[in-house]
């Protein structure tokens, strides 16, 4: 009896022996699950930072090319400012005295002509024999502004504010400069400097005034110096009303141009 009790208590033992070897080989395959749970998420977290990075990164770049696009915007409308500023003219700018051609002048009756006579059909002959004749007129004055005008191709001059491309272009001369860029914004003290710099390096002879603006400033960019003034009226204003305008208004402008220029 006592030796089967023995044996019972080995066994016993044996079976405590093995349930405990059993809990912990449980233990440590749940350890081991553990561990591999956190290296799943530690590999996760490093993925997750990684595509961050990643993210931030692409951000950061996207924000460069923004950044150097904006720059380059931010240039190309200082490179066109300037060039208006340098020019005078202005490559882009919108210039309205288009009538100042006498060749545009034609291109207007053109279309004025065949207007009329689409909305009043009954006077269409009257029309077309009046634009015909202005048409010639134009021909005339063209021809005889050009031949007033052809020993001042190298004249330098300076007109109050940027008015005369089209005239300018037509006859052959080119303004050095204007005052003002806009008549209805005053040249700032640094402009009125440039102005006169140019008047000392490109020996300009004559700086054109208008009559719808006062003649101060270009006195004050004239003084104490041989340069002399005379008066511009590109839009007529000192022009009695009746017929023939235009024509006088280029045939003026052509006699201020040999008048201030021609000696």
């Amino acid at each position: 009896d006592d030796h089967d009790k023995h044996d019972d208590h080995a066994k016993h033992d044996d079976h405590d022996k093995h349930d405990d070897h059993a809990k912990h080989d449980d233990h440590d395959k749940h350890d081991d699950h553990d561990k591999h749970d956190d290296h799943d998420k530690h590999d996760d977290h490093d993925k997750h930072e990684d595509h961050a990075k990643h993210e931030d990164h692409d951000k950061h770049d996207d924000h460069d090319k923004h950044d150097d696009h904006d720059k380059h915007d931010d240039h190309d409308k200082h490179e066109d400012h300037a060039k208006h500023d340098d020019h005078g003219h202005g490559a882009h700018a919108v210039d309205p005295h288009i009538f100042l051609d006498p060749v545009n002048a034609q291109k207007m009756v053109k279309t004025i002509e065949k207007t009329l006579s689409k909305a009043d059909p009954e006077h269409a002959k009257q029309y077309a024999a009046n634009a015909k004749k202005l048409l010639s007129e134009l021909d005339h004055l063209t021809h005889e502004t050009e031949e007033e005008l052809e020993g001042l191709k190298e004249a330098r001059f300076i007109v109050f504010h940027d008015a005369y491309r089209y005239f300018e272009e037509r006859f052959g001369i080119e303004a050095t400069g204007s005052i003002t860029l806009s008549p209805e914004t005053s040249p700032s003290v640094s402009r009125i400097k440039e102005i006169r710099t140019t008047l000392d390096k490109t020996k300009v002879s004559c700086v054109f005034s208008e009559p719808q603006f006062p003649t101060k400033l270009v006195d004050t960019v004239i003084a104490d110096t041989k340069t002399k003034k005379e008066t511009l009226d590109p839009l007529g204003a000192t022009l009695e009303p009746g017929t023939g305008l235009y024509s006088k208004l280029i045939a003026n402008m052509a006699a201020s141009f040999k008048n201030c220029l021609g000696s």
